[in-house]
């Protein structure tokens, strides 16, 4: 699990620290341009980076530092994140916290990594174990075999997590890679009904069929949705997929069945259904609501088992109804037991539900400085939860900020 996140100089985020409870998922609340999907991007950033390239993940999917730096800003962009081993992470170090650090900027229109660690927080001791210290293209990383530091020159722009990758040698740069790698952000699915897509959309849609392939987990804009249904049908039938059916069928009653049979074209399948209402009638999922499409996206993404480091989600309550939202805080409560779960939001629906808010809600804060987030004080909301749901407390403009220009005017 992801346990912390500083970031410095990134859009909004001039200096913001996000901290993770087990058990609790993270709720960004907060106006518009406030910089809560800022912290998604930030994930996804790294992710993107672990997988396919520092380089690729600035310029090809952000072209460039200075569309991410914060305005005006010229010092280093700095990302930090603690990673909490935990079982099933078979390269974690002993199960003790990982701190890494990334310290970037743009020189001469080229990128250039200016500064990355690693530090292992060992018990009993109070000073951490550098594991890796990077200082522009020269690194000094620990070899476990030789208990001596291994001096390396990298290229400017790479990362040396992703760049130094013998195990046998430098475990803990592994597994901060494959952490951080198996990070999985949401911005949100395309599940637009045909009639509603531009043209351009028409063969990107979570509805058609898709050439058959095993999908360990839904993609982030959800086109891969029927073959991840039908992994999850095939590789945990006894499991994970009773479980996704039960809450899919709870909120549609009338869906019988979900099945998965060939496209006529050949190697294709389909997302097929039966619905109560219209006996003998196979129907497919151009014939679903946007709703039903969204929520299996949902359960997806959450309900897959695998060893996501966190998750996040970008207003996930989109098209959702409101008893659906309540099976969806409840999965997403169950879930921050072993990932770290974060998402932002604008539905009140979404903070009457969750179990512990004073531990799930961070409220971002536009300022002079940029983005603050801030937590609410436990004892006091106790208080207020007494007369009010926290949806009526944000209406009375005792959670996040609103635009008081505006109301003022009204």
């Amino acid at each position: 699990m992801i346990s912390k996140i500083h970031i410095k100089n990134f859009k909004l985020l001039r200096d913001v620290t996000l901290r993770a409870e087990q058990g609790s998922p993270i709720v960004l609340i907060g106006p518009n341009c406030s910089g809560k999907s800022s912290i998604l991007e930030v994930l996804d950033l790294l992710s993107y980076a672990m997988g396919h390239g520092f380089q690729d993940a600035i310029y090809k999917k952000r072209q460039g530092v200075e569309q991410i730096r914060t305005a005006g800003e010229k010092d280093d962009i700095y990302i930090n994140i603690t990673i909490e081993s935990s079982e099933g992470w078979p390269t974690g170090p002993e199960k003790v916290p990982v701190e890494y650090s990334l310290l970037f900027t743009e020189r001469d229109r080229r990128l250039s990594i200016s500064s990355e660690t690693i530090k292992v927080k060992k018990r009993g001791h109070d000073k951490p174990l550098t594991v890796l210290n990077r200082k522009g293209a020269n690194a000094e990383v620990l070899n476990i075999q030789s208990k001596e530091f291994d001096k390396v020159v990298l290229a400017q722009e790479e990362l040396a997590v992703r760049s130094i990758q013998q195990a046998a040698f430098y475990p803990t740069l592994g597994h901060v890679k494959e952490v951080i790698e198996l990070t999985r952000v949401y911005p949100g699915f395309l599940t637009s009904p045909s009639w509603a897509r531009d043209s351009r959309e028409q063969d990107v849609s979570p509805r058609k069929s898709q050439y058959f392939a095993p999908t360990p987990r839904i993609g982030m804009r959800g086109f891969d949705l029927i073959t991840a249904l039908y992994s999850l049908s095939t590789e945990y039938p006894d499991t994970s997929w009773p479980k996704l059916k039960k809450h899919f069928i709870s909120e549609f009653p009338f869906v019988k069945r979900l099945f998965f049979p060939p496209d006529p074209g050949g190697g294709y399948i389909v997302l097929a259904w039966e619905d109560e209402r219209f006996p003998g009638v196979k129907m497919y999922a151009e014939q679903m609501s946007e709703g039903m499409i969204s929520y299996l996206c949902l359960l997806s993404a959450i309900l897959v088992p695998d060893l996501a480091a966190a998750l996040a989600f970008d207003e996930p309550g989109v098209h959702i109804h409101p008893s659906a939202i309540h099976r969806l805080v409840s999965l997403l409560e169950d879930k921050s037991q072993h990932t770290t779960v974060i998402m932002t939001t604008h539905s009140d629906n979404i903070l009457d539900y969750l179990t512990e808010p004073a531990k799930s809600l961070h409220i971002c804060k536009p300022t002079e400085r940029g983005t603050s987030i801030e937590q609410l004080d436990e004892e006091m909301l106790e208080v207020w939860r007494k007369q009010y749901k926290l949806s009526e407390l944000r209406e009375k403009g005792q959670l996040d900020p609103s635009n008081k220009e505006l109301e003022d005017h009204l």
